[in-house]
């Protein structure tokens, strides 16, 4: 089972994989069941700069799911710049879809990672890095590959 934390800010609580394992096990299958975990992750020398790369894939969100429009991504800072005016509503979306993603430092994403794949028993992680531009997110890959 692949649970994609990524698509939209909402919880999913671990009963989820509680269920899955039940059904599994429920069904027959032979083994055990196995979870893996995607999740939108953006990694930087700083927190604060992972935070404003984490910025794009919101702002894209707000437009996209909460309004239907699916539009082009808006460098970090334009799109930052752009978050400021939106209605508080869509703000409040905005701040949450950004936290409910994994930023910071090498060490910091890791830490959360790991987190993750403990509270979720998973045996795979997935990250995805939307960004702007494709240096922001090879780098992103990069600082986590090197730890």
């Amino acid at each position: 089972m692949a649970l994609a934390l990524f698509i939209g800010p909402q919880q999913r609580p671990v009963g989820i994989i509680d269920s899955y394992e039940s059904a599994w096990r429920a069904a027959g299958h032979a083994g055990d069941p196995e979870v893996m975990v995607v999740v939108a992750c953006f990694c930087a020398a700083t927190k604060d700069e992972a935070r404003l790369i984490a910025a794009t894939q919101a702002y894209w969100k707000v437009g996209a799911f909460r309004h239907g429009r699916v539009e082009g991504f808006h460098p970090s800072e334009e799109a930052t710049q752009l978050s400021r005016k939106l209605s508080p509503d869509d703000q409040a979306y905005f701040e949450i879809t950004r936290e409910s993603g994994i930023y910071g430092t090498a060490d910091e994403c890791l830490e959360r990672l790991g987190q993750l794949r403990r509270k979720y028993r998973a045996r795979e992680l997935g990250v995805v890095t939307v960004t702007y531009d494709q240096q922001s997110r090879l780098d992103s890959y990069r600082m986590l590959a090197g730890r």
